[in-house]
């Protein structure tokens, strides 16, 4: 089994690189040979372990995995492992249940420091996709929009509410006139009256795309609305109603895509917008922290609002605010 220069896509493919394996066999050392009968057994666990415990499982040296790469053409162990990461991307992306099928596959049971390592390994990546440095213009453009709206709308449903709502939350700390549109009481269409121009809507949404946070981006680009899209492809459905387009990678061995990446593109997101804000998004950070403390909301808070805040007769104390609340239990 030669080695090519290059391996051409046909020579990347898993399958064709799996036939590869077996029609070597008899050509291969001893080691070489248990190592490939364990990847050809289980080539989704090539994806997610790392290439000692592969040897462990195996009863090989690591170096025997190397080896075995090389001779297949790659350039070591970690490039072989990204052509089975990627078989492992296209057969979860499917349906939910596709995916809880696959995570039965890879996981073995009694082994959680191998499926734990799987999920750190592809966050990692994810970091690093989301947040590279070919993605900060783009980040900064949306910044910029977010940084300057006259209003700020998000929208983030079903799994994506995660992300909607810290992004609402953590904006509405560094500026003003931010609102997180749910869909309780079936009032997202409620949230989004009086959208037009100056205004951005913020839109979350990944595969298995929600409905509702398309048909709001739709909504808000008729109305002359720029639109912000947190999503994982420029081909998503929300992606064509969006000035700003901004893609999180999601791979991962779970039943559901990992948020980590969109986490961290939210929080890089407010950052920007934060440092825009200058001294009037520092204001309006304190300003919130000390109303926090006034109702005695962290453990570690400051002091509640002092008595003369608001006056009250004796008899209201038992149930006045956190300033008058002798007699009750803290809300700590």
């Amino acid at each position: 089994m030669t080695a090519p220069d290059a391996p051409d896509p046909e020579a990347r493919d898993p399958d064709t690189v799996l036939a590869r394996i077996a029609g070597a066999l008899d050509d291969l050392s001893p080691q070489l040979r248990r190592a490939a009968r364990h990847l050809l057994d289980h080539p989704d666990r090539v994806a997610v372990v790392s290439m000692r415990r592969l040897a462990d499982e195996a009863g090989v040296v690591p170096a025997s995995f190397v080896r075995l790469a090389e001779r297949l053409g790659f350039a070591g162990f970690t490039d072989l492992a990204a052509v089975f990461r990627a078989r492992l991307v296209a057969a979860g992306a499917g349906g939910y249940a596709d995916r809880a099928r696959r995570l039965h596959r890879i996981a073995a049971p009694g082994e959680p420091a191998a499926l734990i390592a799987g999920y750190l390994a592809a966050d990692r990546a994810n970091l690093d996709r989301t947040l590279s440095d070919d993605r900060v213009p783009a980040l900064a453009a949306a910044a910029t929009a977010l940084a300057g709206a006259r209003r700020v709308v998000v929208v983030g449903q079903r799994k994506c509410h995660v992300l909607g709502f810290y992004l609402a939350y953590a904006l509405d700390l560094v500026r003003p006139g931010v609102v997180l549109a749910g869909d309780a009481a079936g009032l997202l269409p409620d949230a989004l009256r009086g959208l037009g121009a100056g205004d951005v809507l913020v839109a979350v949404t990944i595969a298995r795309y929600a409905r509702s946070t398309r048909d709001a981006a739709v909504f808000a680009a008729g109305a002359g609305a720029t639109v912000i899209a947190i999503t994982d492809s420029p081909d998503a459905p929300v992606a064509a109603y969006a000035g700003h387009v901004l893609t999180m990678a999601h791979d991962g061995p779970g039943v559901f895509r990992s948020l980590t990446g969109g986490l961290a593109l939210s929080q890089a997101l407010v950052g920007l917008v934060a440092v825009a804000g200058g001294t009037a998004a520092d204001d309006r950070v304190a300003a919130a922290e000390a109303h926090l403390d006034g109702f005695r909301t962290f453990v570690d808070g400051g002091a509640q609002w002092p008595v003369g805040r608001r006056r009250m007769r004796r008899n209201d104390r038992s149930t006045a605010g956190p300033a008058g609340n002798q007699g009750q239990t803290s809300p700590e």
